[in-house]
């Protein structure tokens, strides 16, 4: 019968304490040639052992399952090579028994056969998976305080790049930080449709980003100088002052929001055509409840009759023929007033 080695490294552990995959393929080697074992295949990981998604697992796995009847062994340096999680790896090895195929570790051998070794391997497999969970711990504490410092640790948002800040994690503000500010300020205006601006953004200002990533641009508190610490146990989420350098005001990031959310209505959307029946058609604001005014036809006795009206429960309308009269009244005043002056 054949016999599979497997040899396993996480990055941080080669990067970090020197495991050498080539020092485990050795060693493996030798101790098959030692033993007179038959190598069938090599697989090698360069990945985490918190779990079995690995690609070379999975290879190992249907090599494995098509070849059955050939393999008799699969074995590996130690039991951390194998797997940091207890539960999943007692698991593939009842599968893998199933199969006929032995799992074994040539520094830590186990008789499995002998169900008093079956409580040394759980020591085996539950010790590395201890120190995950608490190197996992620390790190979660440690990122957590770098946050309540005003670090700033995940990918940088447009017009940022990750850099240092008074030497600790943060983002410093790019050359499309310009690009930003403009976009806040021309949302707050109200004039246009937020999509309308982005897609005017891209071709005036060289703007990278898809509808869905400007509108989260849009919605990220970090452009006004803050940053979420999210919830923990028994600490909820909460903001502080960042210590990067903010490219809106937090007045100008709260005002947008409102326009966002439809709170505020700052400024009449200009319709994208004018309408000859209905001239005033989206330059309108409702005195009411501050949303845009529209118009249409409506069927009743005796004809058809033109109104402009909110779309709101509020239920403004004016006749469109009173409406005009009024504007048309307002404009001939203020030309014809002394006080103003008209400019080409």
């Amino acid at each position: 019968m054949a016999t599979i080695i497997y040899t396993r490294v996480s990055t941080d552990e080669q990067a970090e304490k020197g495991f050498s995959l080539r020092h485990q393929q050795q060693i493996l080697t030798t101790y098959c040639e030692i033993n007179k074992l038959t190598i069938a295949k090599h697989f090698e990981d360069d990945y985490s052992a918190k779990n079995f998604n690995r690609p070379e697992w999975n290879n190992l796995m249907e090599y494995a399952t098509k070849n059955k009847q050939a393999i008799g062994k699969i074995l590996f340096t130690k039991w951390d090579r194998f797997s940091r999680n207890a539960e999943e790896a007692l698991a593939v090895i009842r599968r893998l028994t199933d199969m006929g195929i032995e799992v074994n570790s040539i520094e830590q051998p186990l008789d499995l056969t002998n169900p008093d070794n079956k409580v040394l391997l759980s020591m085996y497999l539950i010790l590395p998976e201890v120190e995950n969970l608490k190197i996992s711990q620390r790190t979660k504490d440690g990122m957590r305080r770098a946050v309540k410092e005003g670090c700033f640790l995940s990918k940088a948002p447009y017009g940022y790049d990750n850099g240092k800040v008074l030497g600790k994690t943060s983002v410093i503000p790019n050359a499309d930080a310009k690009i930003v500010i403009k976009a806040f300020t021309e949302v707050l205006k109200g004039l246009e449709a937020v999509e309308v601006i982005r897609k005017r953004f891209k071709v005036e200002h060289g703007l990278r980003l898809e509808k869905q990533q400007f509108y989260n641009m849009l919605r990220n508190i970090l452009y006004c100088g803050m940053v979420v610490v999210p919830e923990y146990k028994k600490e909820s989420a909460h903001l502080i002052r960042g210590l990067h350098e903010p490219l809106i005001s937090r007045e100008l990031f709260d005002k947008v929001q409102d326009v966002l959310d439809g709170r505020k209505n700052v400024g009449a959307k200009l319709p994208t055509s004018i309408n000859p029946a209905f001239p005033l058609k989206g330059s309108l604001i409702c005195p009411i409840c501050a949303k845009q005014i529209t118009a249409s036809k409506s069927k009743g006795n005796g004809g058809h009759y033109e109104y402009y009206h909110c779309t709101s429960k509020c239920k403004v309308r004016y006749k469109k023929d009173v409406l005009h009269s009024n504007v048309t009244s307002m404009l001939d005043k203020a030309l014809t007033s002394p006080k103003i002056t008209i400019q080409d």
